[in-house]
């Protein structure tokens, strides 16, 4: 693994993500790409080719997706290169980026001591992610039903029968003796006791 690979990989582990290992064919493009950038600083190369064009023409097979960052820089250092791009959005989104092979290419032109660098990255066509565990959803816990209180019956409380009060007899009259009967009215009086009006019958 070069230099730069590595200060890559160290980035993206520092970022939660696995290292990319090398690819021998990216190595070959990142290098040529590197020492091309001398003359044209773009990611279009000085042959008019893109980074898809030059990919398949240099041999870059079964991929689904490349991507590229360059950098020219009057400092040495691959960490001092990649924490230039780390500094980009777009630049530390392709170091961050879902792909399965990457190469950095290193040149430096003498006469003026510029630093030119290339990274390369590919996605393989077979690459299937691993799917995404789905999460099992927490039962959410039953409620006992909250049992409902059994009333306790109300004593049904039995009146103490008042007694009636006990009546003392009234005493049978004594009845006077029956005068023999006279010839009069038909209407008889009858007489209970002396406290007492006579009742008619």
């Amino acid at each position: 693994m070069t230099a730069g690979l590595k200060a890559v990989n160290d980035h993206r582990v520092e970022n939660g993500l696995p290292e990319l290992p090398l690819s021998t064919t990216l190595a070959k493009i990142a290098q040529w790409k590197a020492q091309d950038l001398k003359t044209t600083f773009d990611h279009t190369d000085s042959l008019g080719r893109d980074l898809a064009k030059r990919d398949n023409q240099m041999g870059l097979t079964n991929w689904k997706a490349v991507g590229e960052n360059i950098c020219w820089t009057n400092k040495a250092g691959a960490k001092y290169v990649v924490g230039q791009w780390a500094g980009s959005p777009a630049h530390k989104a392709a170091m961050l980026g879902t792909w399965t092979h990457a190469a950095v290419g290193y040149y430096r032109d003498l006469n003026t001591g510029i630093h030119y660098w290339a990274a390369e990255f590919m996605l393989d066509k077979n690459y299937h992610p691993s799917p995404t565990p789905t999460a099992k959803p927490t039962p959410s816990p039953t409620e006992q039903p909250t049992p409902t209180p059994t009333p306790e019956p109300t004593p049904i409380i039995t009146p103490v029968p008042t007694p009636s009060p006990t009546e003392n007899p009234t005493p049978a009259p004594t009845e006077a003796p029956t005068p023999a009967p006279t010839e009069s009215p038909t209407a008889i009086t009858i007489f209970l006791s002396k406290e007492e009006e006579p009742v008619a019958a």
